[in-house]
């Protein structure tokens, strides 16, 4: 399944395509990527902090969405020569 978000910002838009991970401008794509991975980060850091011995079972699932989300990074920064 291919889904198109259009995000639009003050006199331009930018086109996301959630299958492809394309961008008309790569650089916000790229921007886009590394803050999901910032916000994963964020939510393991949260559990480890505050919640460890009650939501220790999540973390196996959002390490494997960290690492996924990692590795898409790298692909598109390296398809992109950034």
């Amino acid at each position: 399944m291919k889904i198109s978000i259009l995000l639009s910002a003050p006199g331009r838009s930018v086109k996301f395509d959630t299958k492809e991970t394309k961008m008309e401008d790569p650089k916000k794509g790229l921007a886009t990527m590394k803050r999901k991975v910032s916000e994963i980060a964020s939510k393991i850091h949260d559990i480890v902090e505050d919640t460890l011995w009650t939501d220790y079972n999540e973390l196996r699932p959002l390490s494997e969405q960290i690492i996924k989300a990692i590795d898409e990074y790298y692909a598109f920064k390296k398809e992109h020569n950034l």
